[in-house]
């Protein structure tokens, strides 16, 4: 583990970069039919999958503080995240100042070695140098929750309108 963690690199997804593409569809497709197994939402065929993530990055791409980043392990991409200002979520009394976490995944093999607390370390930096300082997600239930509160966020005791998920929060 000593090693892996020794060589790292978070770095933002070019939607241009075929390569880089690639290896995000990799960890893409399993990340969305975990989580959304999990999450009641109906299986969707790879072609639409792939073009959710498509559109992910494309916005990160274009739009002022919002990134799709990934965490790389000695060349190897372990692990995404899509962050940004999130607009806020008026009816839970959310400012539009906030950051908001939309994706956060480190590929099962790489979990529990430290990977995503380095990658958290690394966005909430991103975050921090953008002037955002409070930050919102809705964890998934089981491999989120307990991350998160590691991590120093905390159940708000509000719930996403859209996903009816708790929100958790943390001041960076």
């Amino acid at each position: 583990m000593e090693t892996d963690m020794q060589n790292l690199d978070f770095a933002a997804v070019d939607p241009g970069d075929r390569r880089q593409m690639r290896a995000l569809r990799k960890l893409w497709l399993p990340y969305w039919r975990e989580t959304g197994t999990r999450n009641g939402v109906k299986p969707e065929g790879r072609r639409k999958v792939y073009c959710r993530l498509k559109n992910r990055v494309a916005h990160a791409h274009k739009t002022p503080q919002t990134g799709f980043y990934a965490l790389y392990s000695q060349g190897r991409m372990v692990g995404f995240s899509f962050f940004g200002l999130s607009g806020g979520i008026k009816s839970v009394g959310i400012p539009p100042d906030y950051g908001m976490v939309m994706e956060f995944c480190v590929a099962p093999p790489f979990r529990r070695k430290g990977f995503a607390t380095e990658m958290n370390r690394r966005m909430e930096e991103i975050f921090l140098g953008w002037g955002i300082a409070d930050v919102f997600l809705t964890p998934d239930p089981v491999t989120g929750e307990p991350f998160w509160l590691s991590a120093g966020y905390s159940d708000s005791q509000r719930t996403d309108p859209d996903n009816h998920r708790p929100i958790y929060m943390k001041k960076i």
